[in-house]
């Protein structure tokens, strides 16, 4: 099927299926993915990552209420040529994270309500996307925090604490306590926006604590961080911004320091 120019409907309104196995399509002639997948509500996964979309010009609508995809991996989609991707991913409630970082959007007109309704996103890599204004990205109102990064001065400027909430990173006291004999304390960082992946993983080690716990006869030495694991990178760096960190003591007396620490 190498020489197919228009995939543009192809799956729309397969409610019914659960599992799609497109892993071998030749897709380098396509022009046209408009609607490829919407409505695919029961899928669960759906492995594109071989598409070759060098030629393609139209996204629009492409995973249109795909409501059971948890995951999806476009990060090596070739959008140099796409003009339109408005509604891309809206309805995608179930999606928890988005690599887009090696998306270019140089020809692309139409991008409104790209992420409109991805409810359970939490964290999005716009790469070097140049998102000229952030307000008709996101339709969406969610309970979860949410990072984004991106450079691009629209989205940096974009108010987002209208639709989510910060992060925020636990800290427990463990043996000891903070003032007023509080166990655990919630700091939370002042960005929504980070420039690239490395500038939040930076970030995260550097939240100032205005605070930090006591225990009688014991040195605080360090934060114990145990936050959960993902086999998604984006997702751990989301999971390390809103985990939980335990104190880690040492004792003050060199005596209970020998009893304990041989």
């Amino acid at each position: 099927m190498g020489n197919v120019l228009n995939m543009s409907g192809m799956f729309s309104g397969c409610s019914g299926f659960t599992g799609l196995d497109v892993s071998g399509f030749d897709t380098k002639s396509v022009t046209n993915m408009n609607s490829m997948f919407a409505s695919c509500s029961r899928l669960t996964n759906l492995d594109v990552s071989g598409f070759d979309t060098t030629n393609v010009t139209d996204m629009r609508s492409m995973f249109n209420e795909c409501s059971g995809l948890t995951g999806l991996d476009v990060s090596g989609f070739d959008t140099i040529n796409v003009t339109n991707m408005s509604c891309m991913f809206e309805g995608c409630s179930e999606l928890t994270s988005l690599d887009l970082g090696r998306f270019n959007l140089e020809n692309v007109q139409f991008k409104w309500d790209t992420f409109k309704g991805c409810t359970q996103l939490k964290i999005i890599d716009l790469g070097q996307c140049q998102w000229t204004t952030a307000d008709n990205l996101f339709g969406f109102q969610s309970n979860i925090p949410l990072i984004i990064i991106s450079p691009s001065i629209g989205i940096q400027n974009y108010d987002f604490s209208n639709i989510r909430p910060r992060s925020g990173l636990k800290y427990k006291a463990g043996q000891g306590s903070f003032l007023g004999g509080l166990k655990e304390k919630t700091e939370y960082p002042g960005q929504y926006v980070y420039e690239s992946r490395e500038a939040l993983a930076r970030a995260i080690p550097d939240i100032n604590l205005s605070e930090r716990p006591n225990y009688a006869t014991y040195f605080f030495l360090r934060w114990d961080a145990k936050p959960l694991s993902a086999s998604n990178s984006l997702e751990e760096l989301w999971n390390r911004a809103n985990g939980s960190y335990t104190a880690v003591w040492w004792p003050a007396d060199v005596k209970l320091r020998s009893r304990f620490f041989r």
